[in-house]
């Protein structure tokens, strides 16, 4: 059965659901055909291209999964997927996403085997941690699924911990990785929907709600894919029409936006609704598995030659500030730990500046910036 932890270990913002489905789904989803481009820090980047038809089906399930099982109801479909492959002592320094080229949400889908999340709050908000915390860890087990909303995007960086499992790989997992789903909606996208579905709600008390998230957005300016300057109008207006005429698709059902699991491929009962209106395919519906190259697809996109992730992989992390030593805790080795029905686990970091740097993958010269992700 499905379990959800809000604020996971008191990261506000930062809900994780675990158990979501069933091994064969994972197994489906891990093993469908991918190739990669690019490597930093063991990992590799992949995401799928093709006609506007290849968003694979599972991608639209998982979506729908995020709502019925109540990790997140009110979640914006995405229209972007990056696919991240990490090998045993691969990494991913932290950082942040930009709030500025995407949504309100960064969601995370964890297949193959179980991997470590981490938290580090910007400078100057030290407090924020445990008293001798240097960082926030949380296990990610396989087939869960997290979200980053508010706080745990603004105020504090994340990372992935070196990859180091704990537990035997399932069988179909042979050289023992950890593959990541990271699903996000586009910012001038997300905005698009909200709009939409605050005209349409006649409920006062949502339509409130979706005042306040379309407000909170609202103080993000779109930013360009690459190099970070702002959107020119004409630009806002361009990638406003290609997002209408998305959501359009999937209104009248060329883009296929209500599929769901089989009952019998998760772990939660699905809302009654589906099954009646026939919004869960059975196997002979599901589409085969599709070839995928790049770093990252828009939903939609038709270009084979267009290649959103091209350069972000391989430029878009820095180490830590170098006055990172002045904030560190008096070294200890002892420990401490935390568990929330063993799920969240919380413990001490080391304070060695080669240790921090072979654990989460922040190697090369120290930078005094810390860049935002856009990938």
């Amino acid at each position: 059965m499905v379990q959800i932890f809000r604020n996971a270990h008191g990261v506000e913002g930062l809900h994780l659901a675990t158990d979501c489905f069933s091994e064969e789904v994972e197994r489906r989803i891990f093993s469908a055909k991918w190739r990669y481009r690019g490597s930093r820090n063991g990992r590799e980047s992949g995401g799928p291209t093709g006609p506007t038809s290849w968003w694979p089906d599972d991608y639209t399930k998982l979506t729908n999964l995020i709502r019925d099982c109540g990790l997140l109801p009110g979640y914006v479909p995405p229209n972007y997927c990056l696919h991240l492959k990490y090998p045993v002592g691969s990494a991913f320094c932290h950082h942040y996403d930009s709030r500025h080229r995407w949504g309100e949400v960064i969601v995370g889908v964890n297949l193959g085997q179980s991997g470590v999340i981490y938290f580090v709050p910007k400078d100057g908000h030290e407090s924020m941690l445990p008293p001798g915390m240097n960082s926030i860890r949380v296990t990610l087990p396989r087939r869960s699924i997290y979200i980053m909303s508010g706080a745990s995007r603004l105020d504090w960086m994340h990372g992935i911990a070196k990859q180091q499992p704990t537990q035997p790989p399932p069988s179909w997992n042979k050289q023992n990785v950890r593959v990541s789903l990271t699903f996000r909606s586009t910012k001038v996208f997300s905005d698009v929907y909200l709009k939409r579905q605050h005209q349409i709600e006649t409920d006062a008390v949502k339509k409130a709600e979706l005042k306040a998230r379309r407000d909170s957005q609202e103080r993000f300016y779109p930013v360009r894919e690459y190099g970070g300057a702002k959107m020119s109008k004409d630009e806002v207006e361009r990638h406003r029409k290609k997002a209408n005429e998305l959501l359009d698709k999937m209104d009248r059902g060329e883009i296929r936006a209500q599929l769901r699991f089989e009952q019998h491929e998760v772990t939660f009962p699905l809302p009654a609704a589906c099954a009646s209106n026939g919004y869960v395919t059975n196997g002979a519906t599901v589409a085969p598995a599709v070839a995928f190259q790049g770093g990252g697809r828009l939903l939609g996109s038709a270009d084979d030659s267009d290649n959103e992730m091209k350069k972000a992989i391989n430029a878009s992390l820095r180490s830590l500030a170098e006055d990172r030593a002045t904030r560190r805790r008096k070294k200890d080795h002892s420990g401490r730990s935390s568990s929330d029905k063993g799920i969240v686990v919380v413990d001490l970091l080391s304070d060695d500046e080669e240790d921090q740097k072979k654990e989460f993958g922040c190697n090369g010269k120290m930078s005094p910036d810390v860049i935002v992700i856009d990938d």
